[in-house]
């Protein structure tokens, strides 16, 4: 019996900009905090209304940014982990190219970008496996790319749900002088 199956996701960069930008702004938050606390007196003495609010907002704030931008580091470290993992382990498939669909969710200076899909049959179970790469900017159009295949690197114990799209072994390469 033969069937379909997606395998897990690869992430993008875009977890590390997000981190980076979280982290600055919570640390700007937590300075900020501790800015107010220090001069407390002189807040006390010149704010009106519920000045106590201040350092609760800016305390929250500070937590909440720092709290989301470590995730999104932490989420980004563990995809790099995965993918030098399955590279240092070296077992790939080398898998059909079906497509270069469009992601209209990821721009770049408000270009969508692309990814390679493809897909691999099993030949021991006969279930059709289906992945996805990272995002290829407009600059690495599809229609540059003249392969038929990929090389896909893959954890077979895991029932190729880790696995990571080497896209880079495809793409023309950019000669920069």
């Amino acid at each position: 019996m033969q069937g379909i199956r997606a395998g897990g996701s690869t992430g993008s960069k875009m977890s590390f900009y997000c981190g980076c930008v979280f982290s600055v702004v919570g640390v700007i938050f937590i300075i900020t905090f501790l800015l107010v606390m220090s001069h407390w007196e002189t807040v006390v003495i010149n704010g009106r209304g519920a000045v106590w609010l201040i350092p609760v907002a800016f305390g929250l704030m500070s937590v909440i940014m720092l709290v989301i931008g470590f995730f999104l580091l932490r989420l980004y470290g563990n995809e790099q982990k995965k993918i030098r993992r399955l590279l240092e382990r070296g077992e790939y498939v080398m898998a059909d190219i079906t497509g270069f669909p469009i992601n209209y969710h990821n721009r770049i200076n408000g270009i969508p970008t692309y990814f390679v899909k493809c897909t691999y049959q099993d030949p021991a179970t006969g279930t059709i496996h289906v992945f996805r790469s990272r995002y290829i900017s407009i600059a690495l159009l599809p229609q540059k790319i003249k392969a038929d295949t990929v090389r896909v690197y893959v954890d077979r114990s895991k029932g190729y749900q880790d696995y990571y799209v080497d896209v880079d072994s495809i793409l023309p390469h950019v000669v920069r002088h």
